[in-house]
């Protein structure tokens, strides 16, 4: 017999619509979060969640499931694809999407296979990011 812990949520007990999303956002810069956690508050059945850290991010990623990740590129200690790479070995289905504010591809193209399935260059409207997550949870709840 399978079970399931309380905060990952078994994909055939609850139909994917039926729950909600949790989405992280992890950004070093106070104002940013706060900024990005308004403006997604406003997407229906989704629960979001703030980290002011990669290290702060893993620790929640291991305490529960995420359905989706935006992160910055640029953080001290651990930046945005380091934290994607680790991500991906903790939760391989979590969407991620990385927010920097210098994309000429290198960061990304440079690490091997890349952990983050779509790139945003700042400042990014959070209209643009609304829609953006909005597209990736349709997308995810088509696949199941």
């Amino acid at each position: 017999m399978r079970s399931t812990p309380p905060d990952h949520p078994s994909s055939d007990a609850v139909p994917p619509a039926a729950r909600l999303r949790r989405i992280l956002v992890v950004d070093d810069e106070p104002n940013q979060v706060r900024i990005l956690k308004t403006g997604l508050d406003r997407l229906p059945d989704c629960e979001i969640m703030i980290a002011t850290g990669g290290r702060e991010a893993l620790d929640l990623f291991a305490r529960q499931a995420f359905d989706l990740m935006i992160t910055d590129y640029r953080m001290p200690q651990m930046n945005g694809l380091q934290l994607a790479q680790a991500v991906r070995q903790l939760s391989p289905l979590v969407y991620i999407i990385m927010l920097t504010g210098f994309d000429n591809g290198a960061h990304t193209e440079s690490a091997g296979p890349n952990p983050v399935q779509l790139v945003l260059e700042k400042p990014v409207d959070i209209r643009h990011i609304r829609s953006a997550v909005q597209a990736a949870l349709d997308t995810m709840t088509n696949r199941t």
